[in-house]
């Protein structure tokens, strides 16, 4: 079985640049995938408030897109990865 580490900030990334969910906070939508990672495609929590890497040090692009400054980090089956944002396209219309 493959699986791959993804962060929390990659998926919101992902949401942002989408123009999904942006009333949901970042807080919010952290929870959300927890519990879809966790919960419902067997993954795993393999750390919390990691840093994330953008590509500037300052504030603008954090604040510009919405985007977290520490995310959590996920390991995945890279088998269901692509279930797991397809999962996402329908939080919109629940």
């Amino acid at each position: 079985m493959k699986t791959i580490i993804i962060g929390t900030d990659e998926i919101i990334l992902w949401i942002r640049k989408n123009g999904l969910l942006p009333e949901i906070t970042n807080d919010k939508l952290g929870k959300k995938i927890l519990n879809l990672i966790v919960g419902i495609f067997s993954g795993f929590k393999i750390g919390d408030d990691i840093p994330c890497v953008w590509a500037t040090d300052d504030d603008k692009i954090t604040n510009k897109y919405n985007l977290p400054r520490t995310a959590a980090q996920y390991e995945v089956k890279l088998s269901g990865l692509s279930e797991i944002y397809e999962h996402i396209l329908e939080w919109p219309s629940q």
